[in-house]
């Protein structure tokens, strides 16, 4: 039953509930793919590093399993959009509260995520100031501060997610039918004085599977930018978890 998105959402959704979704464009990604696919693998790999001190074991234990809850975060997006894209909301009765369903389970079970993910960034980040060597300190703190950046911003297009299945609740699905019968009567009615520059099929309800695949665009175009932020806080790896792995330390 999707009764309970409703007391999580509806209070924050606002306007979103009323008319449809609209989306300025999102710039695009700085980064490459090249990029991307290079920086996911160096953050994978900062679980397997061997810790030679009790400050280095603290250290590659939040990073990994802040990075870690990071990355599952990308996964669990990707899905998010794959899921809309992919959603047929319209002509199955069951389809939609289906999705809102689901769309508050993977809220839920991100945002968990999310939580303790904070706090292993704020454990990095204190231990950053007990590094050995100042190079090390100032490439810990950029690492925390880029990948909590990314964090951030999953968490916000998680947000758009949620907001979007609080909107879909409060909407009826559109079939084909009604879809084609509002058309007609959209172009065979005297528009009112504020609508008379507008297409006939702008004032017709959208579909909910058509804004569902819009949103998932949308959503998608939002996430780059977080890993904008890991390509980033990748840069910072090596000199600050290397020293870790070194023979010296």
């Amino acid at each position: 039953m999707p009764g309970p998105l409703s007391r999580v959402c509806l209070a924050f959704a606002g306007a979103l509930l009323l008319h449809a979704p609209t989306r300025a464009a999102e710039p695009a990604s700085p980064t490459t793919a090249a990029e991307r696919t290079n920086a996911m693998a160096a953050l994978k790999e900062i679980g397997h590093a061997t810790a030679r001190t009790a400050f280095c074991q603290a250290v590659l234990e939040h990073a990994a399993h802040a990075t870690t809850a990071t990355l599952d975060n990308d996964v669990a997006l990707v899905a998010v959009s794959d899921a809309l894209t992919h959603a047929n909301l319209d002509e199955n009765a069951m389809a939609k509260p289906k999705m809102t369903y689901e769309l508050q389970q993977r809220y839920e079970t991100f945002m968990a995520r999310s939580k303790d993910a904070v706090v292993e960034f704020k454990g990095l980040a204190a231990l950053a100031k007990e590094a050995p060597t100042a190079e090390q300190m100032t490439a810990l703190t950029a690492y925390a501060n880029a990948l909590g950046g990314a964090l951030h911003r999953q968490e916000l297009v998680a947000g758009e997610f949620i907001r979007f299945g609080a909107f879909l609740e409060a909407h009826d699905p559109v079939s084909w039918q009604e879809h084609d019968r509002d058309l007609v009567r959209a172009a065979i009615t005297q528009p009112r004085p504020e609508e008379m520059a507008t297409d006939p099929r702008d004032r017709v309800p959208a579909r909910l599977t058509d804004l569902a695949k819009a949103e998932a665009t949308h959503l998608t175009e939002r996430h780059e930018h977080a890993i904008d932020d890991e390509v980033r806080a990748s840069s910072s790896v090596a000199a600050a978890f290397d020293p870790c792995s070194a023979a010296g330390q």
